[in-house]
């Protein structure tokens, strides 16, 4: 009994232990998983931002120079709204350095240089140079410290929730942070952009000599997009390293296999010395496993096509049909999970009447009846517009006889009928009374006839001795009454 007890508690423990370890594990929507070496990682899909993969994705952490991209969203921003050439001269000030340790990586650009708008991009992105970001920093918004706002502006336009500025270029602050998930939407962000893409796929570049200055021939650090480099992944297509002590090993970077196109974003990874006596950066290691894992376990997939009928929804005063069916307005075609069941997607839909109420007819075939959203596994993958697969013709008949109930319901209406029957019966009641009062009237008026046609007779009947009926005989025979 005692070994059987024994037995039950260790299983006990190892159920528990299990579950907990299986909550804790990194969400992820494929059904193999995967084990990265950082801090925290986020794979999204570049077109429409749907999270892959999330390790500690929500996490506020040190960006360190992932940072630049936000600045390079805002300066390029500038350039395609026409604020800003990628010729203009810029001379650099004395604010050139005013936030940026001695040791932290720079190009020795100097005050009083002049550098063109397009070779300080090159050397923010590429090189991930410090004093550059300042620079660019006052051309665009007159100061550094408005342009961090306008930093932060962008962020949250793009839907960045865990992440804040207070710097240009990286240095590790308290009030520098992001989170990879947000990352990932500012990389997407960036790369939707035609000159950042160009920039951070570029592996080598020369900056133009200046007053100052011979040329500065740079080289790209993202070393996955540089074939010489033993970190080369051939289907990266650009990105933005990071690295302070506080932030670790950083890298953001795009890919493209196919059709399929993913962002990644590595936070706090190391550099670690191999048994061959080989200096590793996990950084570029764990993105080039983590973009293989999600080429290799999601493809493009239709989700939802136009022949499939989503809802079938009552309909009012159809004329031989309560109901029409509900079917996509286009397509879905989505990156998902190659495991992922199809036949487990769902719909909300919503109609475009008023809360509580019903489609009426008429209805042509085609018409924009309302949208559902697409959830697949509890997955959001977005909204569609929902029409009519077929007509459905009026009854008129319903609608008039709807029409009058309609009427009837209103309350300016009932009004009005409630005024016309309190009319009405005031005239009844009027009528009645009327009729009551006359008939007393009358019957006054006769009771008072009577008793003058008794007073006369008493009176003739003193005076000539005859009764009043004796009278009248006597005047109609003498000719002077005649009864008519």
């Amino acid at each position: 009994m005692k070994n059987f007890k024994k037995i039950i508690i260790y299983y006990l423990i190892s159920a528990l232990l299990l579950s907990a370890a299986l909550y804790s594990a990194p969400h992820a929507a494929a059904a193999q998983s995967i084990d990265l070496k950082c801090g925290a990682a986020v794979l999204a899909d570049l077109d429409t931002g749907t999270i892959l993969y999330s390790s500690n994705g929500d996490a506020r952490m040190h960006p360190a120079s992932l940072t630049k991209i936000m600045t390079a969203i805002v300066a390029i921003d500038a350039f395609q709204s026409g604020k800003a050439a990628l010729g203009d001269t810029i001379t650099l000030s004395p604010n050139l350095y005013s936030d940026i340790d001695g040791d932290a990586s720079s190009l020795n650009f100097a005050e009083g240089e002049r550098v063109s708008f397009e070779d300080l991009l090159y050397c923010a992105i590429m090189t991930s140079a410090n004093e550059p970001c300042n620079a660019i920093a006052e051309y665009i918004s007159g100061s550094i410290s408005r342009f961090i706002t306008d930093m932060n502006t962008m962020a949250a336009s793009i839907g960045c929730t865990g992440t804040h500025f207070s710097n240009t270029h990286g240095l590790t602050d308290s009030e520098n942070y992001s989170t990879a998930k947000d990352l990932a939407l500012i990389l997407r962000k960036a790369m939707s952009m035609p000159l950042f893409a160009k920039i951070t796929a570029t592996e080598n570049y020369t900056v133009a000599a200046t007053n100052m200055s011979a040329e500065r021939p740079i080289k790209n650090t993202n070393n996955l997009i540089m074939e010489k480099s033993p970190y080369y992944y051939e289907y990266a297509k650009g990105g933005k390293t990071g690295y302070t002590d506080a932030a670790g090993f950083c890298l953001a970077s795009a890919a493209q296999k196919g059709e399929v196109r993913l962002v990644s974003v590595i936070l706090k990874a190391r550099s670690v010395v191999l048994d061959d006596g080989t200096t590793q950066t996990q950084s570029f290691t764990e993105t080039k496993r983590l973009f293989q894992w999600g080429f290799s376990n999601f493809s493009y997939r239709t989700v939802l096509s136009t022949m499939k009928i989503v809802s079938e929804v009552d309909v009012a005063l159809g004329n031989g049909a309560k109901s029409v069916a509900l079917r996509p307005a286009e397509s879905i075609v989505l990156l998902v999970d190659n495991d992922a069941d199809l036949s487990k997607i769902q719909y909300t839909v919503r109609l475009n009447v008023p809360e509580g109420e019903t489609l009426k007819a008429p209805i042509s075939e085609g018409q924009e009846l309302g949208e559902a959203d697409v959830m697949i596994n509890g997955v959001s993958y977005g909204t569609v517009k929902l029409l009519a697969n077929y007509s459905v013709e009026l009854d008129k008949a319903k609608f008039i006889s709807s029409q009058i109930q309609s009427t009837l319901q209103n309350g300016v209406v009932k009004l009005i009928i409630i005024a016309i029957i309190l009319m009405f019966a005031a005239y009844i009641g009027f009528i009645i009374l009327y009729n009551v009062n006359r008939r007393k009237k009358k019957k006054i008026q006769d009771e008072l006839a009577k008793q003058k046609i008794e007073a006369i007779r008493a009176e003739e009947n003193l005076t000539t001795g005859m009764t009043f009926e004796e009278i009248i005989k006597h005047q109609e025979i003498s000719g002077h009454y005649r009864r008519k």
